[in-house]
C-alpha cells in the first residue's frame, strides 16, 4: 500500500503510535514489503437451484424477472463451486499463509437439508486450501438455518468448533473477525426471522472489538459482512477512541457501482473484471475514502 498508515480490506485500521512503518500487502498492490500475504473471497452464495437457466419457464425465476433477458442477466449460483476451487487452487499456488471467506457462503435451500448440503459442498471445496482458513458469517448464511447449525458444518483454524466472532495473530498483525448478523433488538439471524437491513453489532462484541485493538501488537484487518458503519457511528468511535485511523472499502458484485473496478461481460455467467478507468473523479473519491 502506498500509505504505510493505512490498511484498505473490508475495514482496516493501523494505530499511529504502535505503526508508522509497518504494511499489509494485498495481492496485486505495489508492496514487496508485505507482512502478511493472504487470500480473501465472499460472498459465493452457492446454491445451484436458483440458477435462472436451469429453471423451466420465465415465471419460476427467483428474482422475478418475467422478460427473456433474465436468462442472459441472473446470477449463476451453481458456478460458485468452480469457482471456489480455482481460487484455493490459486491461493495455493502463490503460497498466501492463510484464507478467508467474508460470509454469505452458501445461499437459500429449499429446504434446511438442502441449505446443509450446499454448505458442506462449498465447505468441501474451501477446505482444500493447505493451510489455515477462517470464516465471516453472512446474512444469506442464517437464511434457514441457525447460527449453531452453520458453525458446526464449518470450520475455522484454531478452533475446537467454529465461533462467529474472534480474532488471531499473524506475524505481528491481528485479524479480527465480528458478526453483524443481529437484528436491531439484539436477536441473532435465525432461519430467516430478519430483514438483511436491519444489522447489528451486540454490545458484547464492541467491548470485545475494544479490547482486542488496545492490546493489538501492530497493524489490525476486522472482518465483517455487513458494512462497518452501517447504522450508526458507535463501531467506528471505537477506533477513534483508542487513537486508530480507519479505512473501509467492499467490493461488489458484477453491475453494482465500484469506483476501483468495472464488470467486463463475456457471456452467461462469465462476469470479470478489470481495473477503472483513471479519472478526476476516481481520484477525488479514492482521496475521499482514504481519509476515512
Amino acid at each position: 500500500m502506498d500509505n504505510p498508515e493505512r490498511i484498505s480490506l473490508n475495514g482496516g485500521a493501523t494505530n499511529r503510535e504502535k505503526c508508522k512503518t509497518w504494511r499489509i500487502g494485498l495481492e496485486g498492490a505495489v508492496d514487496t514489503a508485505a507482512l502478511v500475504r493472504f487470500g480473501f473471497i465472499t460472498d459465493s452464495h452457492y446454491a445451484p437451484h436458483l440458477d435462472c437457466g436451469r429453471l423451466q419457464s420465465f415465471s419460476d425465476c427467483p428474482h422475478g424477472m418475467l422478460a427473456p433477458p433474465c436468462w442472459g442477466e441472473c446470477r449463476r449460483y451453481g458456478d460458485s463451486l468452480e469457482k471456489m476451487r480455482r481460487f484455493v487452487r490459486h491461493m495455493n499456488r502463490l503460497g498466501v499463509v492463510f484464507v478467508v471467506e467474508g460470509g454469505d457462503f452458501k445461499d437459500l435451500g429449499r429446504t434446511p437439508e438442502e441449505s446443509l448440503a450446499y454448505l458442506d459442498a462449498i465447505e468441501s471445496a474451501f477446505s482444500e486450501f493447505r493451510g489455515p482458513r477462517y470464516h465471516v458469517l453472512g446474512n444469506h448464511d442464517h437464511d434457514n438455518l441457525s447460527k449453531n447449525e452453520l458453525l458446526a458444518r464449518v470450520a475455522n483454524s484454531g478452533q475446537r468448533t467454529a465461533r462467529a466472532w474472534y480474532s488471531f495473530d499473524c506475524k505481528g498483525v491481528r485479524f479480527i473477525v465480528l458478526d453483524g448478523n443481529y437484528r436491531s433488538d439484539g436477536k441473532p439471524y435465525c432461519r430467516g426471522n430478519f430483514d438483511w437491513r436491519d444489522c447489528f453489532i451486540p454490545q458484547e462484541q464492541i467491548e470485545f472489538l475494544r479490547s482486542e485493538l488496545a492490546s493489538a501488537p501492530g497493524p489490525c484487518v476486522p472482518f465483517l459482512h455487513q458494512q462497518l458503519d452501517a447504522t450508526d457511528d458507535t463501531r467506528i468511535a471505537v477506533f477513534e477512541e483508542l487513537g486508530w485511523d480507519w479505512t473501509y472499502h467492499a467490493y461488489r458484485e458484477a453491475r453494482v457501482w465500484n469506483v476501483e473496478l468495472e464488470s467486463v461481460r463475456r457471456g452467461l455467467g462469465t462476469d470479470d473484471f478489470r481495473p477503472a478507468a483513471d479519472t478526476p473523479r476516481k481520484r477525488v473519491l479514492l482521496e475521499g475514502f482514504a481519509k476515512k
